[in-house]
This record gives structure tokens, C-alpha cells and sequence, in this order.
């Protein structure tokens, strides 16, 4: 047997959201909670999770004339609810909706786009083996880890509906000192075993310390970043975010993340500036 249910929480929670353990999830993270829920009920049994396929409404003619439609969910939001209930324990992913757009639209191709991210992890989740050290710091930061051809895969969600939380993750056994991050192409310390990156609310995190994938989420592959050309910046705005107030070397770490590939600190010449 396969069970499921449909949760369409966007914009506001007023799609067919619900009361998980008497507590009212208005934002995207209610699909987390929903996927949870359902885990609990069926478990053993697989089971998949129903998602916004449309925006709330865009099946009703009235809504439309009217124009009271809601609108639909952005490519943030959509990827975050659907890696969400993955890490939660959903075995598929099926959309309600989608003939009510159009196949040309922005919210298609967004679409297509979170698939094609899920297509290319499929084999780690559907063929890889679980791996419980993976272990968030955070209470609203859930993880799911996974071992698959001699490398680790993290994905993770922030559940907190308006808050960045410390992405920290102990992944013991780690290879080397970076943690590569699929979804957004950074390079992320692992200090100690541990994972230290920043999630934003409601948004996914995928973290490996392997390469195979690189090709898949538009990474140039390990050969060509040794070819590529060095990058370098001068005259950073200290007064500015995301350099206020810190140090040489957390200013360091803060364009090092960022991909730059070597950082200098030149000393300040009042001659040399006059001139």
C-alpha cells in the first residue's frame, strides 16, 4: 500500500492547512509538519506528498473574473516545501493543479526546475544508505543524511518561518575541510566535523563532500575549477554589510565562502593614497 495527502499552504496557510498537534503552521513549513504527521500514521508503509501544482483558487472560474485567485509559490518556496517533505520521509512527490497553467508559464518551468534537482539526487535517496550522524544544532533545522558511492549527502530545511538559523551539522567522518552546497554553488567550512553554514528561513541546503553530482546541479567539475581563472576584488565598502564590524579574518572567511580564491590584506599608505 502507498499513502499520501495534498497540503497547498501557500500564501498564507489558507489552502487546505491544518492543526499539527494543535498548533496552526502558517507559512511552508506546514508540509514538514504535514509530511511528519503522515510518517507517524503509516509508518511502515511509503507514502507521497500532494503539493501546490497551481496557486490557490486558479481552478475556480469565479476567483478568476473576480480576480481573488492567490498567487503561486516562488522557486524558493516550491523547492523548500518539496525537499522538505523529502527530509521528512516522503517516497514521492505528486502535484494537484498543474492542467489549471500553463505550460509555458514562469511557475511551469520553476517546476521543472525543483524535478530535475530531485531527478539527479534520486539515486543518492533512493539507493543510498542512510546515514543517522548527520546531526542538525538547531530544533527547526531537520536533516536528512545519505551515503551513496563513497560519499556523504546532507539535505537540509529551515523550518523557522522568518528566522536564518545556524546551519550547523555534525557530519563525523567528513572528508576534507569544505562541504560542497549543490543548490547554491558555495563552498561551506566543516570545522571539527561539524558543518557551519547559515540556512535563510523556509529555504533547502544539499551538502556533499563527493563531486559526482557536480555536473547535474551546473557545477564545473573539479578539473575545471583548477583551470579557472583567479578572481580578485578591491576596494571593499568595510562599512557595509556583509563586512561591518568584522575582523580581517571573518572578513576572510566571508569572501573565501563567497568563492573567492585568495585573500590579502594590503597595508594602509597615507602616502601612497595622497599621491
Amino acid at each position: 500500500d502507498v499513502f499520501g495527502t495534498d497540503i497547498y499552504p501557500i500564501p498564507d496557510g489558507k489552502g487546505n492547512n491544518g492543526w499539527i498537534r494543535g498548533r496552526f503552521v502558517p507559512s511552508a513549513a506546514a508540509v514538514g509538519a504535514f509530511t511528519e504527521k503522515l510518517r507517524r500514521a503509516v509508518h511502515p508503509h511509503p507514502f507521497y506528498m500532494v503539493l501546490h501544482g497551481c496557486g490557490i483558487l486558479e481552478w475556480d472560474a469565479k476567483a478568476i473574473e473576480a480576480g481573488t485567485t492567490h498567487r503561486r509559490p516562488t522557486f524558493q518556496e516550491q523547492q523548500f516545501m518539496v525537499l522538505d517533505a523529502i527530509v521528512h520521509g516522503a517516497s514521492g512527490i505528486l502535484y494537484w493543479g498543474a492542467n489549471y497553467i500553463n505550460d509555458d508559464s514562469l511557475y511551469w518551468r520553476q517546476i521543472g526546475r525543483v524535478n530535475r534537482q530531485v531527478r539527479a539526487l534520486a539515486p543518492v535517496l533512493a539507493e543510498g544508505t542512510h546515514w543517522p550522524d548527520a546531526r542538525p544544532g538547531m530544533q527547526q533545522v531537520s536533516v536528512l543524511g545519505k551515503m551513496y558511492k563513497g560519499e556523504r549527502y546532507v539535505l537540509a530545511t529551515n523550518n523557522h518561518p522568518s528566522q536564518a538559523l545556524p546551519g550547523w551539522i555534525a557530519v563525523p567522518g567528513w572528508k576534507g575541510e569544505r562541504a560542497h552546497s549543490l543548490l547554491d554553488g558555495r563552498e561551506v567550512p566543516v570545522v571539527d566535523g561539524v558543518i557551519r553554514d547559515t540556512i535563510p528561513p523556509l529555504s533547502a541546503r544539499l551538502y556533499t563532500d563527493g563531486t559526482s553530482l557536480f555536473e547535474a546541479f551546473g557545477r564545473p567539475a573539479p578539473a575545471a575549477l583548477a583551470r579557472r581563472p583567479m578572481r580578485t576584488l578591491f576596494g571593499l565598502p568595510l562599512k557595509l554589510e556583509p563586512f561591518k564590524n568584522k575582523s580581517s579574518e571573518q572578513i576572510a572567511d566571508v569572501l573565501k565562502n563567497a568563492g573567492v580564491d585568495g585573500v590579502v590584506q594590503m597595508p594602509h599608505d597615507p602616502e601612497l593614497v595622497d599621491a
